[in-house]
């Protein structure tokens, strides 16, 4: 007989998620240590990358897995930290240096794993923005039209401001392209206009606008740097026929199989050809 008092957490079980298997034999300059909190464990992670996919795990009992087909957008990094999304969590970690005397591992090669963005990967970034960019356009509009003079709280009249007109209406324009005309180039557009409000900001402040002011060319110089690191993140697309290079895997040369083994570096050289 079922419970009246029971929560419904309690009369429905969860749905279990499938246990992922932590490959055997990952070689170690593919695993690098993570530290961070994720599904409720706060400590040390690892990040093992094969072939096929990438699996962070504490142990092989607690393990999550993230397929390299989809691995754009759920796996990125920058000089000290790398964000990871897995089984619907999105959680940022920093790598851990190995101990004393082990190789420090180069941590470019998540980035040559990765492999290039596709062009579905490029609209599903213009379009998360586009909602952003229409309402920050709105704003410099409103913002830009003429306010009358409040001689009770000594507030003067405030001029129509044609380039916050332009600079809002481009932006307003520009939402509607990223969905309709999709181009990394928009990117770029937008960091220059960015930066122009800025520097506009800035000769504003220079004419004896408020210094609060420098907080918001502040903010206008930080969306100029995420959309110029967007511009060139998107600067090769891959195709729908794209193959992934393999891990290269240090293997031991000897007499019989080294005609086997001596090309081993395409995947270190496409790893160097990203980087540079």
């Amino acid at each position: 007989m079922n419970n009246p008092y029971a929560s419904p957490n309690e009369g429905t079980s969860k749905a279990e998620q499938p246990k992922v298997v932590l490959p055997e034999n990952i070689p170690a300059e593919h695993i690098f240590l993570l530290k961070g909190k994720f599904d409720g464990y706060k400590g040390e992670w690892h990040l093992a990358l094969t072939d096929d996919a990438a699996y962070l795990y504490v142990d092989p009992s607690k393990c999550f897995m993230i397929a390299r087909g989809g691995a754009w957008g759920k796996v990125s990094r920058d000089l000290l930290t790398i964000t990871l999304t897995a089984n619907g969590e999105t959680k940022a970690f920093s790598f851990v240096e190995p101990p004393s005397g082990s190789k420090k591992h180069d941590i470019r090669i998540i980035d040559a794993w990765v492999g290039p963005p596709s062009f579905d990967d490029l609209k599903k970034k213009l379009g998360g923005a586009s909602i952003f960019l229409f309402s920050l356009g709105v704003l410099f509009v409103l913002f830009a039209l003429p306010v009358p003079a409040d001689p009770a709280n000594q507030i003067p009249a405030a001029p129509l401001d044609y380039f916050g007109i332009i600079i809002g209406s481009l932006l307003i324009f520009g939402s509607s392209l990223r969905q309709f005309k999709p181009s990394r180039y928009i990117f770029f557009s937008d960091a220059m206009l960015f930066l122009i409000y800025a520097v506009s900001e800035f000769i504003n402040i220079a004419n004896g606008r408020s210094r609060w002011f420098v907080l918001f060319a502040g903010f206008l110089l930080l969306l100029c740097q995420h959309n110029l690191r967007n511009f060139f993140r998107f600067k090769t697309l891959r195709g729908d026929d794209y193959c992934y290079e393999p891990l290269e895997r240090n293997t031991t040369k000897t007499s019989d199989d080294a005609s086997e083994v001596t090309s081993g570096n395409q995947f270190r050289e496409r790893f160097k050809g990203l980087s540079s």
